[in-house]
């Protein structure tokens, strides 16, 4: 299977569900038109500095942005999750929540190794430097 060059929204929000896999189905997420996909490809643009997602010619930087965007998307979801028993089952939904903060660390972290940033030093400004006489 030839891997794809480009991207539409649609096509981007299929990924995103895709990659989410089993987690897309316990919470409701299983059609790549449901508002959290909506809201992650919007903010996988904007973070990859376009206006239009035909802009972003960068595939591999295009999908480790989306991977973040929609691990934050299931996070903001399950923020509230929380551990309950009823009907004699015990129903641990935190796990959800724990398991998709570690995958979008996980994905943070993948982006960083692929693009990273490099901090640069500022210069003196000749201006109260406190320490400046010990």
């Amino acid at each position: 299977m030839p891997l794809p060059t480009t991207y539409t929204a649609e096509e981007l929000a299929a990924w995103m569900r895709d990659e989410l896999l089993d987690t897309a189905t316990v919470l409701g997420m299983g059609d790549p038109t449901h508002a959290g996909y909506t809201t992650a490809v919007r903010r996988t643009v904007r973070a990859y500095g376009v206006s239009d997602i035909s802009e972003a010619t960068d595939v591999v930087k295009l999908e480790a942005l989306a991977l973040i965007e929609v691990w934050r998307s299931v996070v903001n979801k399950t923020a509230t999750a929380i551990n309950f028993e009823a009907d004699g089952g015990r129903y641990d939904r935190e796990a959800i929540h724990k398991h998709a903060l570690v995958q979008l660390a996980q994905a943070q972290g993948a982006y960083a190794v692929l693009y990273p940033v490099a901090a640069e030093e500022a210069t003196p400004s000749g201006t109260a430097d406190t320490y400046g006489g010990w």
